[in-house]
């Protein structure tokens, strides 16, 4: 992996794949190619995180709604939301993302 001068990584996804991945699928195995994707793109991050441990990374992808416990322990948040036009959905978004942090994440930190 060779990208000289990097310093910077950020994940932007703004499209909604569970159309494709449904479709991809037969009946009885949905779910396979989104999780081979889940997988994939955990590993690219791992190896990005490894090939450049002081470069910057960060996650936007659909607002915020794509970031889960496994995105966290990879890329910091640094921002709530790629969505800044609307004060109610910013409102609700600092409501969700408070919730999580405080509650969901701590009750499942060690100490």
């Amino acid at each position: 992996m060779a990208l000289p001068g990097f310093r910077f990584y950020r994940q932007d996804f703004n499209m909604d794949p569970l159309d494709y991945w449904r479709h991809n699928d037969a009946p009885d195995r949905q779910g396979l190619t989104e999780m081979h994707y889940i997988e994939g793109l955990y590993a690219y991050w791992d190896r990005l995180a490894a090939t450049w441990p002081d470069g910057l990374r960060e996650e936007y992808a659909s607002g915020g709604r794509r970031i889960d416990l496994e995105t966290l322990q990879r890329m910091p948040l640094h921002q709530k939301s790629d969505y800044w036009f609307d004060n109610e959905v910013d409102q609700a978004s600092l409501w969700s993302l408070r919730m999580c942090n405080s509650q969901s994440l701590n009750s499942r930190l060690p100490g």
